[in-house]
């Protein structure tokens, strides 16, 4: 499947207004099921899985990427509402093609999760919104929400570093990407942004 494309265009400007890209996806892996019910169930589902994380972890790739940087709260509002819109989407897609013990709404649960984050507007809550995330997922790190937040445009580097120093990520070690349930160890943040953590880090 030659997604690249359509990945590549989430959670930039012409994603905003345009629903084409993800459904696109969504119609191509339809179509990619389709030649695959010849095959076992337990293949068809280790396939299946592997299909999701991989829409997942593109998905959230292209919003650790920092390609768009939202002005106002309009702007992230809208963005939020879509990436939950699309979830739901990609979530109602694998109940379809599941044939056994896939849980889609558990994996796609992440997309809501970040979006979250994004949305909010009382800024003086997202030091618990990124423990929350820290919480569930072992694997998210200083870098990944560095990412997320400066994303949001509201957010200084200082500000981002004060409010990682107040949640349970500072110090967090790697976690291998091949261990069980890993998932943001998959998604290596750009240099860019992480020299930024880094030099931020270092002001402490």
């Amino acid at each position: 499947m030659d997604l690249e494309s359509y990945f590549t265009q989430i959670m930039t400007p012409i994603w905003v207004p345009s629903p084409e890209a993800v459904d696109t996806i969504i119609v191509t892996i339809e179509d990619y099921y389709s030649d695959l019910l010849h095959m076992r169930d337990r293949f068809f589902d280790h396939l299946m899985e592997q299909a999701l994380k991989k829409v997942l972890l593109e998905y959230v790739r292209a919003m650790l990427n920092k390609r768009i940087v939202f002005k106002d709260y309009e702007g992230r509002r809208d963005a939020a509402k879509k990436i939950l819109e699309e979830s739901k989407k990609i979530e109602k897609l694998f109940k379809k093609l599941a044939k056994g013990t896939l849980a889609p709404e558990t994996q796609c649960s992440v997309l809501p999760t970040l979006a979250e984050v994004i949305k909010l507007r009382d800024t003086s809550m997202m030091a618990l919104e990124i423990s929350g995330i820290a919480n569930k997922y072992p694997d998210f790190k200083s870098d990944h929400a560095l990412a997320l937040l400066l994303m949001r445009g509201d957010v200084t580097r200082t500000e981002a570093r004060q409010l990682i120093m107040e949640t349970p990520l500072e110090g967090r070690q790697d976690t291998p990407a091949d261990e069980p349930g890993s998932f943001f160890s998959e998604i290596i943040v750009p240099p860019s942004l992480k020299d930024k953590l880094e030099t931020v880090m270092k002001k402490k």
